[in-house]
């Protein structure tokens, strides 16, 4: 193979040296509470440091390189918050992605021995439900709410009366779906260990007196049948890995009624697996951290929901690099569950 000497560059490579640094400098600036300090106005340099507790000549490397990703504005007389960083990064806001952006890589002793499993080695640091996955639907509950808030505008006007949400996390979905539907009850599944959360949300979002608990593995707990006319896998599908995965969706499929809706919420790879670049990296973010997850392509996802029974199968971009597929139940399922 011969190349072109003038049409070669390394930046692409540098760029993923420098990708790495980026991130472990927003996490850095997370924990020491930059973006918090920030929040009520402008600080100088040497403010910054005593109010993070970091000397300035150490801390104004990470500042600058703050100000070049984007994520702060202005110089050592005075730093400034840029309008993601204040929408997204200030503790305690309704769209808070800090701690998203903390633990969405999974452990990072996972990430090392990637190639090792890739060769089939389990991770060496496995998802634990109360130290990993509570805290992980903790973070994540203000995008997802935000997805699900406009998916509903999307969707339009619905007869939604009972939900099912399966692999609830902290219930963004229910708690969206119980606003917007104020005489709909919501059954929420997920582990033990995690439904607490959910628990939590729902009370806090004043819909709680609407929910129902169903703690369990959702392999393994009875879901019903033909029982729901709503039915949300929220970023759950993904864990299962290609075996599990069409079975998660017909179970799901299972419980609802014929003419009921399925809202599945990923992130989806192109079928030819060249993009998007999320989803992809998405997946590899899988691999890393447990034994069977992955991402699927599109015609992956139809095929498992027409299986199920589904049809008018829709794909809708409710907020930028975000997708969901609404379908519709209009059989029974073809396939047959695992016990």
């Amino acid at each position: 193979m011969t190349t072109d000497a003038g049409t070669v560059t390394p930046g692409a490579i540098w760029s993923v040296v420098y990708g790495y640094t980026a991130y472990w400098t927003v996490v850095a600036a997370i924990r020491l509470g930059i973006f918090d300090r920030l929040a009520d106005g402008p600080l100088t340099l040497p403010e910054l440091g005593t109010a993070c507790d970091a000397p300035p000549d150490r801390l104004v490397s990470v500042a600058g390189a703050l100000v070049a990703i984007g994520l702060l504005d202005g110089d050592q007389s005075g730093y400034r918050l840029t309008d993601n960083a204040a929408a997204f990064l200030i503790a305690g806001g309704d769209r808070y992605m800090g701690e998203l952006v903390v633990r969405s890589p999974g452990p990072p002793d996972n990430w090392p021995v990637l190639a090792e499993t890739l060769r089939g080695a389990s991770p060496p640091v496995s998802l634990d439900p109360t130290s990993f996955f509570v805290p992980l639907v903790r973070a994540t509950f203000p995008t997802q709410y935000a997805v699900a808030c406009r998916t509903i505008d999307l969707i339009g006007p619905a007869d939604v009366r009972a939900v099912l949400d399966v692999g609830t996390g902290a219930a963004p979905w229910s708690v969206a779906l119980l606003q917007a539907h104020p005489d709909a009850t919501a059954t929420l599944n997920d582990l033990p260990e995690v439904l607490p959360e959910a628990e939590r949300m729902a009370a806090a979002h004043h819909v709680a007196d609407r929910c129902r608990l169903l703690p369990g593995d959702y392999h393994a707990t009875d879901l019903g049948k033909d029982t729901y006319d709503t039915v949300v896998l929220g970023h759950v599908v993904r864990t299962e890995g290609p075996d599990l995965a069409p079975v998660l969706i017909a179970r799901a499929a299972r419980a609802l009624r014929v003419g009921g809706t399925l809202i599945l919420s990923d992130y989806f790879v192109d079928d030819d697996q060249r993009g998007p670049l999320q989803s992809l990296l998405l997946g590899v973010t899988m691999i890393a951290n447990t034994d069977e997850g992955t991402t699927f392509t599109h015609a992956q996802y139809h095929r498992w929901l027409e299986d199920a029974g589904c049809s008018d199968i829709q794909l809708l971009e409710p907020l930028p690099f975000t997708h969901v597929l609404v379908a519709r139940k209009h059989s029974s399922s073809n396939r047959k569950e695992a016990p």
